[in-house]
Order: C-alpha cells, then structure tokens, then sequence
C-alpha cells in the first residue's frame, strides 16, 4: 500500500524523547513506548523513558549494545576453544554478519563426517563459511578438524537439538561441495581452457581466452627482460597458459573466492610441474593490501602480466578509475603490481613494463586510444600507487623529494626515499647539508647550459669543488644504478664542505661573462646529478 521502503516489515515504532512519546507515524503504523523483545524468549514491554531502553530490552533476551554483544561471542568462542584445546578461526567479516543475525548469542559445535577432510580444506571451510556462516574448527597445526562452531540466537536451551540440526544442513552442503569435486576432476585442462573462448572478460577488449594469450606474451616477455633461466621461462608460459582454466570449474562457479585455490589443486592432480600449479595460485596475490605476494618467481611473472593486462586494457577504452569508482580494482591491481616488484626485489621498470603490456595489445587487438596517451594515464596512475607506497613510512616531503627525482624504478626510489629518511632523522648537520645543496640548485637554474671548462677556473675553491665532485661521480651512479640509495647519499654528503667554501670565497655572478657562465654550468651539472637523487628543496625543516 505504500511506496516508502524499509529493511523488514514495520510492525511496531518505539519513539521517545526522555519520558515523552514522539508522535509519528510511519505506514500506518503510530509510535509509542512498547516495544518488542527476542521472538521466542520475549514479550511486548513498555520502556517508560529513553534511558531505560538497553535494561528493558536486556529483560527481553534482547542486547542492544553492538560491542557487548560482540564481546559475548568472542568470550564464549574462546572458552569453547580453551575447553577442547581447539583453534576456532574467527574471520573479521563473518563475526560482524554474525554479531549482527543474534540479539542473544550462545555459541555452539557440531560434528561432520571426517570422510569430507579428503576434500581440500579450503573448499570445506569456503562452504561452512559462506553457506552456513559457521567457524571453522582448526588443530594446532592449522589443519581442519570435523567440528564446527556457530552461534544461535537465543539461550543455551536444547543446544543439542540446535547441533543436529546445523549437522544435516551443513552434510548437505558439504555432499555437494564433494560433488562439485569430484565432477571437476573429471574435466581435462585444455578442454577447460577452449571453455574460455567463450566467456566474455569485457566486451572491447575480449574473451578470457583472449586475455590468457595476452597473459602468456606479456609473461614471456617480463621474462625475458629479467634473463629467468630455461626451465622458469617453461613454467612461466605454462602458467601463463593455463592460470585462467579453473574459472569453468563446478567449485569456482560455486565459490567465485576459490578461484586459483582450485586451480592449483587441479593442476596438480593433472600432473603439471609444482611450480606451474602453484602459480596459478599465486597469480592471483595479492588480492588486497594485506594479502602476501607471490613467494615463487614464475608466480610473480604470471601475476604481474595478467594485472597489467587488465589495467592497461582498462585504459586503453577509457576506463580510468576516479573518485570511488573502480570497478575493475584497477588501484588494488597496479597496488599489487608495486608490492611484487619491490616485494621480489625485481629489475624491472615501470616503462619497461608499460611498453611490454602496450605491445601485446597493439599486436593482438585494435586499441582505442593512442599508446603514448595511455602511457601518460599509466604514468600518473602509478605515481599515485608509489607515492601511496612510500606515504606509509616516510614523512610527505620526503615522499615529495624522491618522487621528483623519478618513480620509474620501483626499488630504486624506495631505496632513495628510506635513505632521505633516515639522514633527515639525523639532525641539523644534514639540514646543512641540504641548505648547501638548494644554494646550487637555485643558482644553477640561471645557467644556459650545465658545461664545464677548467681552464676558465679563476678561484681555488671552484677547483676543489670541480674535483670533489669528479671524485665521487662515477661510484654515485653505479649506486643509483645498482639501487643504493644509502651510499649514494652519503657519497653526495661528501661534497658539502667542497660547496660550502665555494659559496664562502666564490663570486658566481661574475663581471667576466665567460668565466660566470663557468660557474654556473659547474653548479648546474653538480646539480643535474643532484636530482637524480632528490628534489632537496621539497625538504620542510
């Protein structure tokens, strides 16, 4: 009869300002200070003023306190627990859908037929959880044991009823995951695999058999850029090839969150090579911020190609997340990205990885988009996942310092960033430092050109610092090269006293145009090499 919705049906309005009723109505339905307790251990009760509600609904088996409750639940699970030297793994989202069905929780165990342990845990576990929204009951070792714990709403009357009860539904859901099981493995890889060709991943950009290819080339060629040897290439392209098989599986349909945890199961009962059933797994890692990267190599190269697939797919027809909307979790995809190359201390650069991903595409589908546009997206993209990166340990100018200086190699600038760090934490000698090198970086934006000429050398002092830094040079790029941001810092702290009696006995902006012009180019090409490092003027003291 009306249009305005609600959660459930309004069968009562408790409204009440200290002893006052509020006068409402809503559907049809007139407010007033009665209100209703738990369905079966309750009755109707009049709550005489507003601070009594908490007590009045208490006396009807009602906890209307979302942490009391909670509290209840975690007490009572970890009794239990204690009790029979159990783990009962509580997941942070299952208790809060649970905390959230009860009014007045009394937790309890049943039993399942052991036999259903012969089916991989994660499956078991999977369907007790998001079937049942029961707590799955592990032994010290973390391996599932035949029991379960849920939580009933209501009191501790009959427990043994409510078990036998929850054991039937549960044997139901269990046969069924066993059934799933069993049919999968009935099913061969490459008849899965030609499955793929007709499920659409997006409508411009393709099948998913069509992102497998593009997996596979980007794979192989992620690894060839890192020299992997013989038999790792093998498995990456065998990884690569089939890391998507497991989503036409009965289990995976049934559990989309089973995806690669099948996989991997499958493979390795079809006989593949353990490294290649594990990265089908691990391509997958890591699913959020908190989640581990792959520990294997060739399930690091798989992963890193199907994510950067996706996101430049994603870019190349215009789909760029903003604001809240992703829904292709492109940040969470490029995030995972950043954590494997700095995670596997891998020498692989952004662009490297830009170029590889933008070529497969170009060669195996028409792109929307020019590709030094996409780039530029990609570019700015990632920066913001590297700066969020770094933002996690290092103070905001900092971050700003070495983001400057190029993000482009993910080692690298994490390397700079934890170097700047720690020197800044040092004390005033380094703000000194610092003072030194932004005194030849705002002078050196007045040269034409960074060029040096010795014999236009007139004072001691721009001699020194002409050696001094020709003295470090070469060890400082083979540190910036080799991701030593420690050392090559420490090699740049060398020359401040070099700069410092420069700037105390040295006239830059001589009369004699040729020998400033001198000048000014040894500052700018000191300083030229200086940014490779930092921005030191982003520095706030």
């Amino acid at each position: 009869s009306y249009e305005y919705k609600f959660i459930r049906p309004i069968r009562w309005i408790t409204a009440l300002f200290g002893t006052d009723v509020i006068d409402l109505e809503v559907t049809g339905v007139k407010s007033g200070n009665v209100t209703r307790g738990h369905r079966f251990l309750g009755t109707e009760a009049v709550v005489p003023e507003a601070g009594a509600y908490q007590e009045v609904l208490r006396g009807q088996h009602v906890i209307v306190d979302v942490k009391e409750r909670e509290g209840m639940i975690l007490e009572q699970i970890e009794s239990l627990a204690a009790e029979k030297n159990w783990t009962i793994a509580v997941k942070d989202d299952l208790l809060e859908e649970v905390l959230f069905l009860v009014e007045t929780p009394t937790v309890l165990f049943g039993t399942f037929d052991p036999s259903f342990l012969n089916i991989p845990q994660e499956v078991l576990i999977t369907s007790m959880r998001e079937h049942q929204r029961y707590f799955p009951v592990l032994d010290g070792q973390g391996q599932l044991l035949p029991f379960f714990v849920t939580v009933r709403n209501g009191d501790k009357r009959s427990l043994d009823v409510i078990a036998k009860g929850n054991e039937k539904v549960l044997r139901a859901r269990l046969s069924d995951a066993k059934f799933f099981y069993e049919e999968d493995q009935k099913l061969e890889i490459k008849d899965a695999l030609s499955k793929l060709e007709s499920i659409v991943f997006h409508e411009e950009i393709g099948t998913v058999g069509d992102k497998v290819r593009r997996i596979r080339r980007i794979a192989d060629q992620i690894g060839e850029a890192l020299q992997i040897s013989g038999t790792d290439s093998e498995s990456v392209s065998r990884a690569a090839d089939i890391c998507k098989f497991d989503l036409v599986t009965q289990m995976v349909y049934e559990f989309p969150e089973l995806q690669g945890v099948m996989g991997e199961d499958y493979a390795r009962k079809a006989g593949e090579r353990e490294d290649v059933a594990k990265a089908v797994f691990e391509h997958y890692q890591p699913r959020s911020a908190s989640d581990d990267v792959p520990s294997s190599l060739v399930g690091s190269i798989v992963s890193i190609a199907d994510k950067i697939d996706t996101i430049v797919g994603c870019f190349s027809i215009g789909i760029i997340p903003t604001g809240s909307q992703d829904p292709y979790a492109l940040r969470r995809q490029s995030q995972g990205i950043v954590q494997i190359l700095l995670a596997k201390q891998m020498p692989l650069t952004l662009s490297q990885l830009f170029d590889i991903a933008l070529g497969v595409h170009a060669e195996l589908r028409s792109l929307d988009r020019q590709p030094d546009d996409i780039r530029k997206d990609l570019v700015e993209f990632f920066g913001l996942r590297v700066k969020k990166l770094l933002s996690e340990t290092l103070r905001y100018d900092v971050v700003d310092a070495v983001i400057s200086a190029g993000f482009d190699d993910v080692i690298s600038v994490v390397s700079r960033g934890e170097a700047l760090m720690q020197a800044v934490n040092s004390g005033d000698d380094f703000k000194t430092t610092v003072e030194s090198f932004n005194r030849v970086s705002n002078l050196a934006a007045k040269a034409e050109k960074a060029e040096v000429q010795e014999p236009l050398f007139v004072e001691e002092a721009e001699s020194n610092l002409f050696r001094a830094w020709q003295s470090i040079t070469a060890d400082y790029h083979t540190a910036l090269s080799e991701r030593d941001g420690a050392k090559a810092l420490a090699l740049l702290a060398d020359i401040k006293e070099a700069v410092t009696k420069f700037f105390d006995s040295v006239m830059v902006m001589a009369e004699d145009e040729r020998v400033r012009a001198n000048r000014l180019g040894l500052l700018a090409s000191i300083d030229r090499d200086l940014k490779q490092f930092a921005d030191f003027n982003k520095l706030v003291w």
